[in-house]
């Protein structure tokens, strides 16, 4: 989720930036297409130069680009979920306790039992003493699903 919110933050900025582009590119036309006007008519505010006028597509197609870019990057930013913060955070842990917990911030405190025994090393029988103390503390909420436990962080 995390990643989600920089990616928005990533796309304001990049569209902001096409977009000051496209407004400074938007002014050098005016300049010329002026310039252009009041060498070829002789004068610079004629209505009926040829010169003078609409700005090319590509402008409007990159004003409009920008604006969506902005857009999207900020509906990321808005619609990722703020960081989480866990009660496990406040609380003094053991090592192995820390190592659990750990592991369960890292998959965005949500895991199958049997993957925190894979991932940390520890016996089966291990895992389920820590995970039944770090239960009885309320830092951590075992839900049974199937042959297995998915155990939340709180």
């Amino acid at each position: 989720m995390r990643l989600t919110r920089e990616a928005g933050y990533l796309l304001v900025v990049l569209g902001v930036v096409f977009l000051v582009i496209a407004i400074i590119y938007a002014n050098e036309w005016y300049t010329m297409t002026n310039s252009a006007c009041e060498l070829a008519c002789g004068q610079l505010h004629e209505t009926y130069c040829t010169h003078r006028g609409t700005l090319p597509i590509h402008i409007y197609l990159g004003i409009t680009l920008a604006f969506l870019m902005a857009g999207a990057g900020a509906y990321l930013t808005l619609r990722a979920p703020p960081a989480r913060g866990y009660i496990a955070d406040t609380v003094e842990l053991s090592g192995d306790e820390k190592k659990i917990v750990d592991f369960l911030k890292g998959e965005g405190g949500v895991a199958f039992q049997s993957d925190i025994v894979e991932k940390t090393g520890f016996s089966k029988s291990k895992v389920s003493r820590l995970l039944d103390k770090l239960e009885a503390r309320g830092l951590v909420e075992r839900r049974r699903r199937g042959m297995t436990n998915v155990v939340v962080l709180k």
